[in-house]
């Protein structure tokens, strides 16, 4: 995926013109081992093997003789690199070797260049690459501006010569996502980038030369799923649309498999989950399965089908749901949040939820002593484990608060402790760094909501702070059900009767 953030760079690069698509020219002959490392190149990049990459363009070399062979040889070199480096950006912690990816890329596509001027792929493919490296020195102008300066004349005359190319327009969709509206930018115009490039790609008749790029459609199809998703109002059913007719075209695609389509369903459970819809979490839950064998990725997907349940189950106790439909449910979270700890032990947000559906166990067992105990020994050691790690964790902080609320003062409970455990991870979430793909990042709104109530139920309540919270949690997420619907009107409620 072209980062909008990455390809914004570009706006420095771009300037419209029109003009024809320049035709491909003819190959005759190519070297089967060529052929079959090309094929290999384009496999890797679907399925995120850097390391295969970067081997598959040692391997790939340039014949002599036909100027046009070479060209199109040198293209696919640099491609390898060239998607070597923006696979890297799915990668935690990001490799290093980025900008050397892209630098050689540029050279490869620079020789191909010179065996064919008029090839508008190579051209295309070297303004992505400048603009990714201007992306990556944001904080040297000097090196920004040499960038601007020997990228832009690529995407003019790619522009120029070829307005109509896929993947010159997969390429300026993000541009277009975020340039202003005053240099021909929005989310409408990425949209209808895209929507172009799909139509065109799909009129176009099939190429038959295997060395001449045919690459496209899957890749605007992801892009306007990523497009969907974060678009000012989300259309999370067009997005998933989009993520499933690209893996169509190629199920091995690793990241639409396994990061922007489970970032879509998860959208989902968690719009599910401030819904209050408890149908739909549990539809969630059963259609969110990890679909790879990369542990890193597993573990998460697992973590979010345990988050399906354990909300699911939260939001039973505002209705009449029987405790045995809620004890179903978190301890189905539980075996998710297990599952996800066997594929990454040390992954702290299955501890957490784990923690705190063992948490809500204890609640609902409360008439059972002896249950209480064995659930207690299994949520302990979990949350004491993240409480160590990860002490600022704004989820575990959401998870200690009812805690603290409801423990006694010699076991380090209280209102206050409560309420300062709450404004400690709103503190703390606005100072995290972003994790990786997948990993969590709710929290804030739910903090503010933990504060509100109890602000609201506190042996002398701050209705002014519970209003001001609960207002707060409704701006980030103007649909949630418990704050809308159940809690602000509690509010009112107490101020009525105080006044």
């Amino acid at each position: 995926m072209l980062r909008p953030t990455v390809v914004s760079a570009l706006l420095a690069l771009a300037t419209l013109a029109s003009a024809q698509t320049q035709p491909a020219g003819k190959l005759d002959s190519t070297p089967d081992s060529a052929l079959r490392i090309i094929d290999q190149i384009k496999r890797a990049d679907y399925a995120g093997e850097r390391a295969a990459l970067a081997r598959l363009h040692a391997e790939l070399s340039v014949p002599a003789g036909d100027k046009t062979l070479a060209s199109r040889v040198s293209y696919w070199r640099g491609f390898a690199l060239w998607r070597r480096a923006i696979n890297g950006f799915n990668e935690t912690p990001t490799p290093s070797d980025l900008a050397d990816d892209f630098k050689a890329a540029i050279v490869d596509f620079d020789n191909s260049l010179a065996q064919d001027p008029t090839f508008v792929d190579s051209k295309i493919a070297a303004a992505s690459c400048y603009g990714y490296l201007l992306y990556l020195n944001m904080k040297d102008q000097a090196r920004m501006q040499e960038y601007i300066e020997k990228g832009r004349p690529y995407m003019q005359d790619a522009m120029t010569t070829a307005p109509n190319n896929p993947r010159l327009l997969w390429v300026l969709g993000p541009y277009r996502w975020t340039a202003p509206p005053e240099h021909g930018g929005g989310q409408d115009k990425a949209f209808a980038v895209y929507n172009h490039g799909l139509d065109i790609i799909r009129k176009t008749p099939a190429v038959t030369d295997p060395l001449e790029p045919s690459w496209g459609e899957p890749e605007l199809l992801m892009n306007r799923s990523w497009s969907y998703l974060h678009q000012t109002t989300p259309d999370l059913k067009a997005a998933q649309q989009d993520s499933e007719a690209a893996l169509a075209i190629v199920p091995y695609w690793h990241y639409v498999r396994d990061i922007l389509l489970p970032q879509i369903k998860i959208e989902q459970i968690k719009r599910a989950d401030y819904q209050g819809d408890r149908a739909e979490l549990q539809r969630l839950h059963a259609e969110l399965k990890p679909q790879t064998d990369d542990k890193f990725f597993a573990a998460r997907i697992l973590y979010w089908r345990g988050f399906a349940l354990w909300r699911r189950a939260i939001n039973g106790f505002d209705d009449s749901t029987s405790p045995k439909e809620l004890e179903d449910d978190l301890n189905g979270a539980i075996a998710d949040f297990k599952d996800s700890l066997a594929q990454d032990p040390g992954y702290v947000e299955s501890k957490i939820g784990a923690g705190s559906c063992y948490s809500y166990l204890v609640y609902l067992a409360k008439n059972n002593p002896p249950r209480v105990q064995e659930l207690i020994q299994h949520s302990s050691p979990l949350l004491k484990d993240v409480m160590a790690s990860d002490p600022d964790n704004p989820r575990l902080l959401w998870v200690l608060g009812p805690i603290r609320w409801s423990s006694p003062p010699d076991h380090g409970g209280g209102q206050d402790k409560a309420v300062d455990l709450y404004s400690r991870g709103l503190d703390a979430i606005h100072k995290r760094a972003s994790g990786a793909p997948l990993d969590p990042t709710w929290g804030e709104a739910e903090l503010l909501m933990n504060r509100s109530w109890s602000n609201l139920h506190r042996s002398t309540p701050d209705l002014k702070a519970a209003q001001k919270d609960a207002e707060a949690a409704l701006v980030l997420v103007p649909y949630w059900h418990n704050v809308r619907d159940i809690l602000l009107p509690q509010i009112q409620q107490a101020q009525n009767r105080t006044n």
